[in-house]
């Protein structure tokens, strides 16, 4: 046999709800609330003990386990800031040499070498590359101070597969246009 669904209790008399809100003992739940968030983000936020990475490739040599897994972190966001950072380099020259060739246009027309409206668009065209390989490296190096505080092995093993795959896609797509010659 199945079992009688029991029917909500009706309330036929409004009056005898009682409604009232003791709003001290919210207001008293809503700081004690707020001191615990905070309480618990001071802890997450605690500074970081860094690793001297010598004493910790000695150790590793010496097959002595004292790293207690924060050298593979550390290791791996080093590696992440130095490619962050030789990519703001790799850009900051290709922003250098859109600059230079900018000033060469404008002494070919000096020279006479070009129309105005050449030496306006080829100067125009280098100084926006100009812009966006500034602004590039700007944002790179963003990436790259944020990256080096950042602790969780996941998420610096994603970030690696993804450089990697992004470089596996640069060389494919220049290996396809050298063979299309």
């Amino acid at each position: 046999m199945a079992k009688k669904k029991e029917k909500p209790q009706v309330i036929n008399n409004i009056k005898e709800l009682n409604l009232e809100i003791d709003y001290d003992k919210l207001a008293e739940a809503i700081v004690k609330a707020q001191k615990k968030a905070e309480e618990t983000t001071v802890e997450e936020k605690t500074p970081k003990k860094k690793v001297n990475i010598f004493k910790a490739i000695f150790d590793i040599i010496f097959d002595r386990n004292k790293t207690n897994g924060k050298f593979l972190p550390e290791a791996m966001s080093e590696l992440i800031c130095f490619m962050f950072n030789a990519l703001v380099g790799i850009t900051l020259g290709f922003s250098g040499a859109m600059l230079l060739s900018a000033i060469y246009a404008v002494s070919k027309f000096f020279k006479g070498e070009f129309v105005a409206l050449e030496c306006i668009i080829i100067v125009l065209i280098c100084l926006i590359l100009t812009v966006i390989g500034v602004m590039l490296s700007l944002l790179m190096r963003v990436v790259a101070n944020d990256i080096k505080n950042e602790r969780d092995k996941h998420y610096l093993l994603s970030i690696i597969s993804t450089i990697t795959g992004f470089i596996a896609m640069i060389v494919a797509l220049v290996a396809l246009f050298k063979g299309v010659r």
